[in-house]
């Protein structure tokens, strides 16, 4: 059963925001950690940190949901195989983005030599944000592609069945 081309991208607009707030809040919560122990942290810090996090998530991560809608919208059938393939196709949007941006500012400043393709952590964030993304995303369509076959079955009552 396929999932209506807007079910899908509101499921991907749901997955995304979902994914930024989870991951942003985890990110800021590490910075905390990573912290000296002599430094005195608040809970207002902590909270400050997280909501801003959470923003710079969702700023850097939105070209990311831009670029995969025409996927969502293309892709219906995510049945064996085609989850996992999805999955990595998926995952690999943010840390492309990230290469792209700094491909072309290494482009448009050579003098910038040692900064493509970048350190290894620039990359693992934008891992992190995609994928968790992409796999809520296809957990969702999933569900739905699963439970609209019983809806569908359940309406079929037969007529001697209704009572009015």
């Amino acid at each position: 059963m396929t999932v209506s081309w807007w079910r899908r991208l509101f499921y991907s607009l749901a997955s995304w925001l979902i994914a930024s707030i989870v991951s942003g809040a985890i990110f800021a919560v590490a910075e905390e950690i990573g912290l000296s122990p002599d430094h005195a942290v608040t809970v207002a810090e902590i909270g400050a940190g997280v909501a801003a996090t959470i923003v710079l998530v969702l700023v850097f991560s939105l070209p990311g949901w831009l670029l995969a809608i025409p996927i969502v919208l293309a892709v219906r059938n995510i049945g064996g195989w085609r989850f996992w393939m999805y999955f990595a196709l998926g995952s690999c949007i943010g840390p492309a983005l990230f290469l792209g941006m700094a491909v072309y500012f290494f482009l448009k400043s050579p003098s910038h030599l040692g900064s493509v393709p970048g350190p290894l952590g620039l990359y693992v964030r934008p891992a992190v944000v995609s994928s968790l993304t992409t796999l809520i995303y296809l957990l969702l369509l999933r569900w739905a592609q699963t439970v609209a076959p019983k809806k569908s079955a359940g309406s079929e009552v037969p007529a001697e069945d209704l009572h009015y």
